[in-house]
């Protein structure tokens, strides 16, 4: 009883922190749907990535003579970040112990995107001239003013993300720490 209270003065409740860190403590490991969304994921931001690369190589016009070393680190690199996230997900399985990884992820996601939009290395009339004719009209209407503003509601998606990535990580921490001291030590340890 004793220790009961120490404990509960240890961590004081949070509301609405430990009511999001209850909830997703019990979506933990993924399921089945989580890993085919993953899988899906791994292989769209893969090929997100491909695309920015193949204009690269191909130089094909869209980027700028301000594409320096720095914006092609940030924006490979955090794409890749990216991708690696995404395939460890689907080899952990589980959600809480890649969070903070999850939020250094976001971050250099939110640098990066700072970066470039600081710079904007981009010329979006050749947006789509890494892709086959057939499809380029499905980014052929992009004009830099657009690419500006998708990199701009990513920085602050990226940026929100890593708050409440993070905040849902302390939650489910807290609650994973709660059940264990309610339940009690287990005969293995």
């Amino acid at each position: 009883m004793e220790e009961e209270a120490e404990t509960k003065m240890e961590t004081p409740p949070l509301g609405w922190i430990d009511r999001i860190g209850k909830e997703e403590a019990r979506k933990d490991r993924l399921l089945r749907q989580d890993l085919i969304g993953g899988f899906v994921g791994a292989i769209v931001l893969s090929l997100l990535l491909w695309f920015f690369v193949a204009h690269k190589l191909e130089d094909t016009g869209f980027y700028t003579d301000e594409f320096g070393a720095l914006e092609m680190f940030m924006m490979y690199f955090a794409g890749a970040f990216a991708v690696a996230m995404a395939v460890l997900k689907l080899i952990v399985r589980r959600r809480n112990i890649l969070r903070p990884l999850d939020v250094a992820s976001l971050l250099v996601l939110s640098v990066a995107h700072a970066v470039l939009l600081v710079s904007f290395p981009f010329d979006f009339e050749h947006v789509d001239a890494a892709l086959p004719g057939f499809l380029q009209w499905t980014v052929g209407w992009m004009s830099d003013w657009v690419g500006a503003a998708i990199l701009l509601l990513g920085l602050i998606g990226a940026l929100i993300g890593a708050a409440f990535t993070s905040v849902v990580y302390v939650g489910v921490r807290r609650e994973m720490a709660n059940s264990l001291t309610e339940e009690g030590p287990h005969p293995e340890d």
